[in-house]
């Protein structure tokens, strides 16, 4: 079986809530690199890149919609660990 790592992005509608989402995505999902980047007319983007195996993706995309509904999945690329 082999792994991804799957790269997402949420930009919350209240942009209050980016520090509790963030919290939130450390401590139930444990990415392996997460970060803040601008977006448009001053809104933040949360960013974060997670190894799950491939036939995690469900119970991956599971997690992280308790977390946030609204979320997109930028790349999911194969890797060789």
């Amino acid at each position: 079986m082999g792994k991804v790592i799957i790269s997402v992005r949420i930009v919350p509608e209240d942009q209050n809530e980016l520090e509790k989402i963030k919290k939130e995505i450390v401590e139930k999902i444990k990415p392996e690199k997460i970060y803040e980047e601008d977006f448009v007319f001053g809104l933040k983007a949360l960013k974060f890149e997670k190894i799950i195996d491939e036939n995690g993706f469900n119970e991956f995309e599971q997690m992280l919609s308790n977390i946030y509904k609204n979320y997109e999945i930028e790349k999911i690329t194969r890797v060789f660990i």
